[in-house]
């Protein structure tokens, strides 16, 4: 299997690899090409959990990773170049506030659901995962 070192250093060298330097000194290991699972795939299986209603996937660790990089806005910049225009650029797919992400590190869901129903043309539409607001009634 070979040493930590050795094994190390492969990963280093390996081109299909890159990293973000992390808060404390860490690095996070990725492989860019592989990136498409954490975007897109995430982003479509999230389509469909909000819509139902339903939990969520695990977040995908390279949005953790940005959270606690040294540099946010450069990590992010890094895995998606054109990540400022998330909400206006559809070739960007995710499912967090990738704003409140560089910003401030945190890791918020973005419901693109809710959001494409409440900015619709026609007006706010209900769906099965819509939270509706109610009405306190004069019971008494």
């Amino acid at each position: 299997m070979g040493s930590i070192d050795s094994r190390l250093t492969r990963l280093e060298n390996d081109p299909d690899s890159d990293f973000i330097e992390l808060r404390g000194g860490g690095r996070f290991w990725y492989e860019p090409h592989e990136l498409y699972k954490s975007f897109f795939l995430y982003y479509m299986s999230c389509l469909g959990s909000d819509y139902r209603g339903e939990e969520r996937p695990p977040t995908p660790p390279i949005f953790e990773a940005i959270a606690q990089a040294e540099d946010r806005e450069a990590a992010m910049s890094k895995v998606s170049p054109s990540w400022r225009n998330w909400r206006t650029d559809h070739r960007v797919k995710s499912a967090f506030d990738l704003d409140v992400l560089v910003d401030e590190g945190r890791i918020e869901p973005f419901d693109w659901v809710r959001y494409i129903h409440d900015h619709s043309p026609d007006g706010p539409h209900d769906y099965p995962g819509r939270v509706q607001d109610t009405e306190v009634g004069d019971d008494g």
